[in-house]
């Protein structure tokens, strides 16, 4: 949903993310990342500077030296992305366009235009860009400048402008619908299942203002939309029934809705719940329809057929379907609404800082997304950007995914200063501890030896010399090398499986 951005907004972005994360850079290098002229780096960097001092009060935390090196001089928390994204998405036309059409609050396009303070060509303009992006989510303009066609849709679509692109925010939403929100959370949620995350509480609020707005305008979901997620009601576990008839008794206090659209609409809540992982796995997988156990089921199949691709050798089901278990909440929601995520093109340099900390978790997650996505005919950058951070984090964690890779060998040795030792293994973090094999003598398989004296290398090892407590730097290089030589050393052996099995 880049496109609710302008294209120069969406390069000021990418910058700023850019710039967070390698915190300097060359301009020419900047040029050759984004394939932008050296007048257009210049004109982002200093555009920014503007935003920036807008929204923080700092100046000049973009620093260009030397005319082509640029330095971001300023803590990592002084401006968060999602911050600036949000800056912009407040002035964008189309995010304002989409706003009033879901509030149906306006009567003329020109009246609009007053009203957003752009001419009355730039609103339509603007106007038929909007309405270009919602045909492909099934969502037309009536002659009376109403939303129509996929209702939940447009319920999606201002969940993930509320959500997704900006941040959260809840101070948009009245009081009053966060107090209705609540009543509803703490009458049937809460008693079913315990305390909500803040996340959570947050989405449901959002939700609800949703729904209030769509609700007083006769706006309703279908029931052919559930009925692809949800089995029939009667069907579904008894705390998912329970759920339904709450929700029925107390929507219905309003008098709105006929008894149909209650259900319809109770249904659709207990969807979304699902969604947001509110049930237990095995309550979800009760009340989902074979279409969506199918979903889970071929992504299943993707990671048995990825790691055997990778790993040549099987993973057990027990394992595959955990990891599965982990994102199902996260692929449910792409199944049941594709287009409240980007195309990717933003997240290459966060892929890329997972690669370097986390690469074979990243190689085999790039490789699950890709073949589901291949089988199923999805847009593998779409998939990654909404899917791919979660999943490596998942396979990283999970060590039994990388019992059979061969480990690097360290050999530890700070003489008597053993609690420095164990200092040092605890900045390694579990996931790093399940790919080395730690030992407190140099052998012939030695990859690194760790030593607070000065020792030459024997010609098979990288020695790193221990002089203290060392920098967050000095750690980051040890952890590189450790991935370096693990990749290495995991290509020489998949190499060999290759051999073995021609």
């Amino acid at each position: 949903m880049e496109w609710i951005w302008t294209t120069q907004e969406q390069n000021r972005i990418s910058v700023f993310r850019y710039m967070v994360r390698n915190r300097f850079t060359r301009l020419t290098d900047l040029m050759a990342e984004f394939q932008f002229s050296r007048y257009m780096v210049i004109s982002i960097i200093e555009q920014l500077n503007e935003d920036i001092a807008v929204l923080t009060g700092e100046t000049e935390i973009l620093v260009i030296e030397k005319g082509n090196v640029i330095i971001f001089d300023a803590p990592l928390n002084v401006l968060p992305v999602d911050e600036l994204k949000h800056y912009y998405l407040s002035q964008s036309t189309r995010a304002q366009i989409i706003m009033h059409l879901v509030a149906e609050d306006f009567d003329s396009w020109e009246e609009l235009a007053f009203e957003l303070d752009v001419s009355t060509p730039t609103v339509y303009k603007e106007r038929a860009i909007v309405i270009e992006h919602l045909a492909e989510q099934d969502i037309t303009l009536n002659k009376n400048n109403q939303l129509v066609g996929q209702e939940e849709n447009i319920r999606f679509l201002r969940f993930a402008l509320l959500t997704i692109y900006n941040g959260q925010r809840t101070e948009e939403i009245s009081d009053r619908v966060k107090q209705v929100a609540d009543y509803y959370i703490d009458s049937f949620i809460t008693p079913e299942f315990g305390d909500l995350r803040e996340s959570q509480r947050c989405i449901i609020w959002h939700m609800a203002a949703i729904w209030t707005v769509r609700f007083t305008q006769r706006h309703f979901v279908t029931v052919a939309y559930t009925d692809q997620y949800l089995v029939p009601t009667s069907e579904m576990s008894p705390q998912s029934q329970r759920v339904i008839q709450a929700v029925k008794h107390l929507m219905g206090r309003s008098g709105l809705l006929s008894d149909e659209d209650l259900d319809n609409e109770a249904r659709f809540i207990v969807l979304i719940l699902h969604s947001l992982g509110v049930f237990a796995t095995t309550q979800t997988h009760q009340d989902v329809t074979a279409h969506v156990i199918q979903w889970w089921q071929d992504f299943d199949a993707s990671i048995q057929g990825s790691y055997q691709c990778i790993f040549y050798q099987p993973l057990h089901g027990t394992e595959s379907r955990r990891l599965t278990y982990t994102v199902g909440d996260i692929l449910m929601r792409f199944l049941m609404y594709p287009y409240g995520v980007g195309d990717g093109t933003y997240d290459m340099q966060h892929f890329s800082e997972f690669s370097n900390r986390y690469p074979l978790s990243t190689e085999l997650g790039n490789e699950i997304v890709q073949r589901f996505a291949d089988q199923r005919q999805l847009s593998a950058e779409k998939l990654k950007t909404v899917l791919l951070t979660d999943l490596v984090a998942g396979i990283a964690t999970t060590s039994t995914f990388f019992i059979d890779v061969p480990k690097v060998h360290v050999a530890l040795d700070f003489g008597n200063h053993v609690n420095v030792e164990r200092l040092l293994l605890d900045q390694f973090g579990a996931v790093t501890r399940t790919t080395i094999q730690i030992s407190n003598r140099r052998t012939a398989d030695t990859d690194i030896l760790l030593t607070d004296v000065p020792r030459d290398s024997q010609g098979h090892e990288v020695v790193y010399i221990w002089r203290g407590i060392e920098s967050r730097a000095y750690i980051d290089q040890l952890l590189d090398e450790i991935n370096r030589i693990g990749m290495e050393k995991f290509n020489e052996w998949r190499r060999k499986q290759v051999n073995m099995s021609e």
